[in-house]
């Protein structure tokens, strides 16, 4: 039982350092999670409505480009 309760004592006190990082890095990741969360929270409360507008939107400037270049041929 000695052995066993000492071997117990030295695997808490080497894991010590890993147990710490571990809960420092969740610390952070949740932290960071939470930043990008609200920094895109804007992007989420959009209607379907808006995001087709942005993508018609997005491929104006395509069509015009397409448009010169069959032109300019």
């Amino acid at each position: 039982p000695f052995g066993i309760a000492a071997l117990i004592a030295l695997e808490r006190l080497v894991s010590f350092p890993e147990r710490v990082i571990g809960k420092m890095t969740n610390w952070g990741k949740d932290a960071i999670d939470e930043k990008l969360k609200d920094k895109f929270e804007k992007y989420s409360h959009r209607t379907k409505f808006q995001i087709f507008i942005y993508v018609i939107w997005s491929f104006i400037p395509s069509f015009i480009l397409l448009f010169v270049a069959i032109i300019s041929n």
